[in-house]
C-alpha cells in the first residue's frame, strides 16, 4: 500500500497493449493530430492544482517518449467527467469504478488501464469524525449529518453507504442530512469546519489532506474502514484508435524516476530545520528533567524536538516549564511505545498498554499520528539469532530470596555499550522481579519490582563516578545488596550507590530465573562473559565484597563465610578437566553452594547455549578458584547480516500499515555494530517495496543523557516552522538524516557534516544532482556515494540513473565530510 500518489503505480500497466503502428506511421499521424484531451476526477485532497500536480509527471513523461501532446483538465465533479467522456468531448479520463460503469452505460467507453499497488488492485475508504464528536460508533450516526463526495464516487459515496447499511443504518431515514460536496477534500474540509458530523473519503485522500495541513489528525477519529475497493480505471473513448498510442517509457526498458521525496522542495525559500524525534527525560529513563533537555537542544540550534518517554506522553511542554513558542521551536507530541518492538508514536498523545505491535501501530493511526520503528537491530535478533542463556527453576527457596536481606553478585566482562542483563526474571510489566544489570551510558543497575503496588526500587548508578569503564573488555565484579531498609550497589569491591528499600518483602514470580538475560530475550541479552555467579540469603558487608573482588573464595581463608549462600555457579567442569575454549555447554551447570534447600542446577535455554571461555578474572586465576568462564552472545554474531525472512517480516509490516512511515537507520545509543544492520535492513526493504511504498530512514539521538545529545539528527525541509509544515515534510520524506558517530572520536564534528543545499532532477537527461557544502567549500566529488540494493553504484554529485549499472527500484545517497555523514531518503524508479 502507499499513502502517496497514484501516479507511481498506475504507470506500471498503462498503455501496455496499445502499440500497433510503426514508428514512421506514428510520426506521420502525430504531425496531423491535435493534443489528446484528458480529464481527471477531483481527488487526493480535492484541489484542482493538487490533482493536476499528481498526474502532470506521468503525462509529461508520455509526451516526452511518444511525441503526443496532452491537454489536461480537472473536472468540477465526478458527474462532469462522466458526461465529458460519454459525450466524446474528451479522449482519456481518470475516474472512479462506479463513474466508469456509469459512463460506459451512456457511451462507447473502454478501460485502458487498472492500477496496481504492491500487487493488489484495490484500496480502502473510511468514515471520519472529529475527536470531540459524540459519534463513536456507526450506530451513533442516527440523527447526524454525513458528507459524501458524489453519487458516482466509489470511495466517497457507494462504499461508505454500504458500511452504514451493513450496520442497519438507513441513510435516507436515519440521517439528519447528507451533504454532497463534489470532492474528497471538500468532504474533509466540511468535517473540519463543523458543517457535518461525519465525512467519507478514501484513506489516501485523508493522509494527503493531513500532509497538506487541510485537517489536523489530532482532532480526527477514524470511525470505520470499508471493504476493499477496486482501483479506479483510466478510461478511453472507444473512438480513439489504439494504434495511435505507444507504451510508456518503462515498458520500453527505460528507467523513469517515479518517486522523488524532494520534488516539492522550493530550494530558494524552504527552511532547513534541525530535529531530534527520539528523546528521553526523567519522566521515564532519561537523566535530565524535560525543561533541561529542551533547553540543551534549543541552545544547540535545534528547531524541532519530540520528547518520547517510554509509554507516556511528556507533552505539552508548558506542563514541564518550557514554552515552545517562546523558544522558537516546534514541540512534537509523542512517546516511545515499548511493550513490543519499540516504536515512536509521533504527532499524537496516544499512550497505549497493548503488547501487540500491529495493534499499537493501528492505534497510532486512529489517534491521528504516524509511527516510526525504533532501532530494529535491537529487536529482530531476539527471534532470529542465537540467544545463549542459562535458566534455573524458581523453587520455593529461590523464589523467596527477596523476602529479607540478600546479595546477588557476579564477575562480568563486556565491550557492549547497550543494556546487558547479568541475571534476572523481569518479564515486562509484571512484578515479582529481581534483576542485576548493566544499563546504557556505562551505568550499573539493580531493579526490584514487588508483586503489587508502586514500590519499585530502580537503583541506576553511573560507573564513571568510580572512574570505572564497565565496557572496557576487562573483568569487573558487580554486587547488589539489600540490608535492612537500604539497597546498595558495589562495583569492583567499592560502594557505588544506595537507595531506600521501598520494595519490601515479596516472592519472585514466574517459573524460571535466568543468567545472561531475564525472562525477555533480544535487546537485553548479555553480550560478554560471566564467572562466579552467586545469590545469598544475607547481606554481605563491604569488607566481604572487597575480599571477593581480591579473589578470596567464600569458605576459604580470607573469603566470606558461606553462611546463607543459596546458589553458586563457578562454571567449572565437575571432573576438573581443562576447559576447551569455545566448547558449548551441553549439560546442566552445577550449583556448588551446598545449601540444604538446593542444589539448583542451571540448564541451557532453548534459544542457545553459552560457550566456554578460558580467559578468566586474574584475581580468580591467582587464587586457583577459576579455570573457566562462560561466554554469552557476542557482537560478532551480527556479522552474518539481515536474513531474508527478517526483511520479509518487516516488509509485511510496512505493507499493512500506511501510517508506519519509516524506521531508524541511525540511533545514537545503540552499538555501532547495529548501524550497519539497520541500514542493511533499510536497503532490503527499499529493494522490495520501492517505488510504490517508500520507507523513510530516520536518524535520532535516542537521548538519555548528555553523552547522547547532538550525535544523530535529521534536517527537515519545510516551508515554515510550524507543526503542519513539519509533519507534511516528514511524511513526504523531505528530510536528511545525519550522524557524526560513523567517524572516529577525534574527527567527529557537526561542522564537518555536509549540508545539502539543493537536489535537482533533469527528467530529459535522466540525472539527479546533489549540491552540498563542507564547511564553506563545496563537498569534494568523492564525498558523494550513490547506493542501490545496498551497494555503491556511483561516486560524485551527478547520477545518470539511466546509464548507471546496478540501479533497480531505488537509489539513495550518502554524503561524507571530515566529521559527519548525511543520508538522503530514497528515490524510486520504474523500468
Amino acid at each position: 500500500m502507499t499513502t502517496f500518489r497514484r501516479v507511481p503505480w498506475i504507470t506500471a500497466i498503462l498503455l501496455t497493449a496499445m502499440c500497433a503502428s510503426t514508428a514512421a506511421q506514428l510520426r506521420d499521424t502525430m504531425e496531423r493530430m491535435a493534443p489528446l484531451r484528458v480529464m481527471l476526477v477531483p481527488s487526493d485532497g480535492g484541489t484542482e492544482d493538487g490533482t493536476r500536480e499528481d498526474w502532470q509527471p506521468l503525462f509529461d513523461s508520455l509526451a516526452r517518449h511518444t511525441g503526443y501532446a496532452f491537454e489536461i483538465r480537472v473536472g468540477q465533479s465526478y458527474s462532469t467527467v462522466v458526461e465529458a467522456i460519454a459525450s466524446g468531448r474528451i479522449d482519456l479520463a481518470y475516474m472512479g469504478t462506479v463513474s466508469f460503469l456509469t459512463a460506459r452505460g451512456r457511451g462507447p467507453v473502454e478501460v485502458l488501464a487498472i492500477g496496481e499497488m504492491d500487487g493488489g488492485a484495490y484500496y480502502y475508504s473510511g468514515l471520519f469524525t472529529r475527536l470531540d464528536s459524540p459519534v463513536r460508533t456507526i450506530a451513533d450516526l442516527r440523527g447526524r449529518s454525513l458528507a459524501l463526495t458524489d453519487p458516482s464516487s466509489s470511495s466517497g459515496f457507494v462504499y461508505p453507504l454500504n458500511i452504514l447499511l451493513k450496520e442497519g443504518i438507513d441513510p435516507v431515514r436515519d440521517l439528519s442530512q447528507i451533504l454532497i460536496t463534489g470532492s474528497h477534500g471538500n468532504s474533509l474540509s466540511a468535517l473540519r469546519e463543523g458543517h457535518v458530523d461525519v465525512a467519507a473519503a478514501p484513506f489516501e485522500s485523508y493522509i494527503k489532506a493531513v500532509q497538506q495541513g487541510v485537517v489536523d489528525p489530532r482532532r480526527i477519529r477514524i470511525l470505520a474502514k470499508s471493504d476493499p475497493i477496486p482501483n479506479p480505471p483510466l478510461a478511453v473513448a472507444a473512438a480513439l484508435s489504439p494504434g495511435l498510442l505507444l507504451p510508456p517509457a518503462h515498458a520500453m526498458g527505460e528507467v523513469v524516476l517515479k518517486m522523488n521525496p524532494y520534488a516539492a522542495v522550493d530550494w530558494e525559500r524552504t527552511g532547513h530545520y534541525k530535529a531530534n524525534l527520539h528523546t528521553h527525560t526523567t519522566q521515564s529513563d532519561g537523566r535530565m528533567p524535560p525543561a533541561e533537555v529542551i533547553g540543551h537542544y534549543q541552545q544547540r540550534g535545534y528547531h524541532i524536538l519530540a520528547i518520547t518517554d517510554h509509554d507516556r506522553c511528556t507533552w505539552p511542554w508548558q506542563k514541564f516549564g518550557a514554552d515552545p513558542a517562546r523558544l522558537g521551536m516546534v514541540a512534537v507530541a509523542g512517546n516511545e511505545l515499548s511493550r513490543h518492538h519499540h516504536t515512536l508514536s509521533l504527532f499524537c498523545t496516544l499512550a497505549t498498554q497493548t503488547r501487540n505491535l500491529e495493534a499499537a501501530i493501528a492505534e497510532v493511526a486512529e489517534a491521528g499520528g504516524v509511527a516510526v520503528l525504533a532501532h530494529p537491530a535491537m529487536h529482530w535478533p531476539r527471534e532470529q539469532r542465537r540467544v545463549p542463556g542459562l535458566q534455573v527453576e524458581l523453587t520455593a527457596a529461590l523464589r523467596s530470596i527477596a523476602q529479607a536481606d540478600f546479595t546477588v553478585e557476579a564477575w562480568f566482562r563486556t565491550t557492549d555499550a547497550g543494556r546487558n542483563i547479568l541475571m534476572g526474571n523481569y518479564a515486562g510489566g509484571r512484578g515479582g522481579a529481581l534483576n542485576l544489570e548493566l544499563h546504557t551510558d556505562n551505568r550499573i543497575r539493580i531493579y526490584l519490582a514487588p508483586v503489587e503496588g508502586d514500590r519499585t526500587v530502580d537503583l541506576n548508578v553511573a560507573a564513571a563516578t568510580l572512574d570505572v569503564d564497565t565496557r572496557d573488555g576487562q573483568w569487573h565484579h558487580l554486587a547488589a545488596v539489600r540490608h535492612g531498609q537500604t539497597v546498595r550497589l558495589y562495583l569492583d569491591g567499592r560502594p557505588a550507590g544506595a537507595a531506600p528499600d521501598t520494595a519490601g518483602a515479596f516472592d519472585l514470580l514466574g517459573d524460571l530465573y535466568h543468567l545472561g538475560r531475564d525472562t525477555r530475550t533480544g535487546s537485553t541479552t548479555f553480550t560478554g562473559d560471566l564467572d562466579h555467579v552467586r545469590l545469598w540469603q544475607r547481606a554481605l558487608s563491604g569488607e566481604e565484597l572487597a575480599a571477593v573482588f581480591r579473589g578470596d573464595v567464600p569458605g576459604k581463608p580470607g573469603g566470606p563465610s558461606t553462611k546463607d549462600l543459596l546458589v553458586q555457579y563457578t562454571f567449572e567442569h565437575p571432573d576438573d578437566t581443562p576447559a576447551e575454549a569455545g566448547a558449548a555447554v551441553v549439560g546442566p551447570v552445577a550449583d556448588s553452594a551446598g545449601n540444604a534447600a538446593g542444589p539448583f542446577p542451571a540448564i541451557v535455554t532453548p534459544q542457545g547455549a553459552p560457550v566456554a571461555a578460558t580467559d578468566v578474572p586474574a584475581a580468580l586465576k591467582r587464587s586457583g578458584a577459576s579455570q573457566m568462564a562462560l561466554r554469552f552472545a557476542t557482537s560478532q554474531d551480527d556479522e552474518a547480516g539481515v536474513p531474508a525472512h527478517v526483511a520479509e517480516r518487516y516488509a509485511e509490516l510496512f505493507g499493512a500499515h500506511e501510517n508506519l512511515i519509516g524506521m531508524e537507520v541511525l540511533n545514537g545509543t545503540r552499538p555501532l555494530s547495529e548501524y550497519a544492520l539497520d541500514r542493511e535492513l533499510w536497503d532490503k526493504l527499499l529493494a522490495r517495496l520501492m517505488p510504490a511504498r517508500p520507507v523513510w530512514g530516520f536518524s535520532t539521538d535516542d537521548m538519555h543523557s548528555m553523552a547522547h545529545l547532538g550525535r544523530d539528527w535529521i534536517v527537515v525541509l519545510a516551508p515554515a516552522l510550524d507543526e503542519a509544515a513539519v509533519r507534511g515534510a516528514i511524511c513526504r520524506g523531505a528530510f536528511f538524516s545525519a550522524t557524526i558517530r560513523l567517524h572516529d572520536a577525534a574527527s567527529q564534528s557537526v561542522g564537518g557534516t555536509p549540508a545539502v543545499t539543493r537536489i535537482d532532477h533533469d527528467a530529459e537527461a535522466g540525472t539527479l544532482t546533489i549540491q552540498a557544502t563542507h564547511g564553506e567549500e563545496p563537498l569534494p566529488d568523492d564525498g558523494y556515494l550513490w547506493i542501490a540494493d545496498g551497494q555503491v553504484v556511483h561516486t560524485g554529485p551527478v547520477l545518470n540513473y539511466r546509464a548507471t549499472p546496478g540501479i533497480g527500484s531505488y537509489v539513495r545517497a550518502e554524503l561524507t565530510g571530515s566529521g559527519g555523514t548525511v543520508l538522503t531518503n530514497p528515490f524510486g524508479f520504474q523500468r
